[in-house]
């Protein structure tokens, strides 16, 4: 039985690893967003409200990257960084 559990968590874990790597550097965390933006990616508190933040998902690095360089010039109080662990939470 034991060993059927550490198999288990063997295959979570690794599991886990893949997804995380599979999607690193495609995923931006943004935050300072607008009360007004109401989109099912925007992180909420437990009674609902906007936390301010949220992720946008990209198929590539590259298209993360031109995003972020576009909002640096367009935006200056934009604030966005690479996510490097889709786990985090705020």
């Amino acid at each position: 039985m034991l060993m059927m559990l550490l198999k288990l968590l063997s295959q979570f874990e690794q599991s886990a690893k893949e997804t995380v790597d599979k999607f690193q550097g495609l995923n931006l965390y943004v935050k300072n967003l607008d009360d007004s933006i109401d989109d099912d990616k925007v992180m909420r508190d437990p009674s609902g409200i906007s936390r301010g933040s949220g992720f946008v998902a990209f198929s590539t690095p590259e298209e993360a990257s031109r995003a972020v360089d576009a909002y640096v010039v367009v935006f200056r109080k934009f604030n966005a960084s690479p996510n490097m662990d889709s786990t985090c939470s705020n």
